[in-house]
């Protein structure tokens, strides 16, 4: 069997990056993104939450909306802020997180980047490796511990 991709981060020694991220809520699930394997960027081979950089002059709640719509091909009726906050697990990225009501089923949703997409409960999570039902076989979770403390965030925030 072919090796499991490191989730290696590839950041700039710069200013730190800006991402907008966005975690869309089943219940008590999230929607994961298999990330591409291309090399040269975060997390290649990873699951994480949908999102990107957030542009020159945009605002993190419009880059949120922006890459939910082009990765995934969905538009939020609501985005609530989680959290704004460097990582300490991958330094050089600054991230503010929104979550919001994936009022869609998942098979609908037009995967544009990214290697698949799957609902996951904080457990499998936390279990740091997730199964992609496209690729058939387990990847690792980018972060770990900072998707757990977000999705705890989130899931607090939406009782």
């Amino acid at each position: 069997p072919e090796p499991l991709p490191g989730c290696s981060v590839v950041t700039s020694k710069q200013k730190p990056k800006r991402v907008a991220l966005v975690l869309p809520l089943v219940g008590r699930r999230v929607l994961m993104q298999l990330r591409d394997m291309k090399p040269g960027i975060e997390a290649p081979g990873c699951w994480g939450f949908v999102g990107g950089s957030i542009a020159r002059g945009e605002s993190p709640r419009a880059a949120a909306a922006r890459e939910l719509w082009e990765e995934v091909g969905f538009k939020a009726a609501r985005l609530r802020r989680i959290s704004a906050e460097t990582l300490s697990e991958v330094p050089g990225i600054f991230s503010v997180a929104f979550c919001c009501e994936l009022t869609v089923p998942p098979p609908s949703l037009r995967l544009t980047e990214g290697r698949d997409l799957r609902l996951a409960a904080l457990a499998q999570i936390s279990s740091g490796r997730l199964y992609s039902p496209k690729l058939k076989r387990a990847f690792p979770m980018a972060a770990r511990a900072y998707l757990e403390k977000t999705l705890r965030r989130a899931l607090k925030l939406t009782r």
